[in-house]
């Protein structure tokens, strides 16, 4: 749970509606020029990417959800409703493929399309034949037409066409996003994504190193020079002892001090006597 909540951080819930919207607005370019390819799964891809493997499932299972019901002309189309899992599939590959390291290098990443495509491939060929026998409006009709042409069925001609346009599709499409991370995002906004990580051998992502412990200095012991020196200014008669290998001076004892001599007491001077009265004769 801790993993999830951290992969659908604010910015993932942001990146899914503009990955949603690039997702249809290329696709339905793509659907009404008839292109044997889709292209509609470049914004499921990045989630799945930069957010993880879950992350891309909600973003492609939200896409083809969305692009069958929204009332927009040349933009609907219900016809991709039962590809949600198809899409949803994708986006998990992607995210998977991130996790081990194949969007790193250029051919790891054309492996990693190519295996997505014939995943895909399998899954949406029977919703193909069965849902719509072989006929979705896409561009990829031909591609069907072609192998029915060539006397194959239904199920078979889609499985046909699905393992020769997917591969290709899925292989431009993670090729565009890997372009996308590698070389147009800056790297300290790549950073801020939850499995930014997964790209760090490939991109240089800005790492902020945690501040380092304060450090007590420890007391250096005091040299010999310095204790003299303390010792002269503090008057004091004893050196404190001396460094290592220094020879050792013998103590001197202060002399003690002299003690005021006690005045004595001034003697005292005897009283003079006062001279006895005379007698009067009578």
């Amino acid at each position: 749970m801790e993993r999830i909540r951290k992969d659908f951080s604010t910015l993932t819930w942001v990146m899914i509606p503009v990955a949603i919207a690039l997702n249809i607005a290329i696709g339905a370019i793509i659907y009404n020029l008839k292109v044997p390819l889709y292209l509609d799964s470049i914004g499921t891809v990045l989630v799945g990417v930069l957010a993880g493997p879950l992350a891309g499932a909600v973003t492609g299972l939200l896409s083809n959800l969305i692009w069958g019901i929204v009332p927009i002309p040349l933009v609907q189309n219900p016809n991709y409703i039962p590809y949600m899992a198809v899409a949803a599939v994708i986006g998990a590959l992607a995210g998977l493929f991130s996790d081990v390291g194949w969007m790193k290098t250029f051919w790891r990443v054309v492996v990693a399309g190519i295996i997505t495509g014939l995943v895909a491939a399998m899954i949406s060929a029977p919703i193909t034949a069965l849902l719509y026998g072989g006929v979705t409006g896409s561009g990829t009709d031909m591609v069907v037409a072609f192998f029915s042409n060539m006397g194959a069925g239904i199920l078979p001609a889609s499985f046909a066409q699905g393992v020769s346009s997917d591969p290709l599709d899925k292989t431009i499409t993670y090729l565009v996003v890997w372009f996308v991370v590698t070389t147009l995002f800056p790297k300290r906004f790549l950073g801020l994504f939850p499995r930014a990580q997964n790209l760090r051998e490939q991109v240089a992502m800005p790492v902020v190193a945690p501040p380092a412990p304060a450090m007590r200095a420890m007391p250096e012991s005091p040299s010999a020079a310095s204790v003299a020196s303390m010792d002269m200014k503090a008057g004091a008669t004893k050196p404190a002892p001396v460094g290592k290998g220094a020879v050792k001076k013998p103590a001197v004892k202060p002399a003690p001090a002299k003690k005021p001599a006690a005045k004595k007491p001034a003697a005292k001077k005897p009283a003079a006597k006062r001279p006895a009265p005379k007698k009067l004769a009578r």
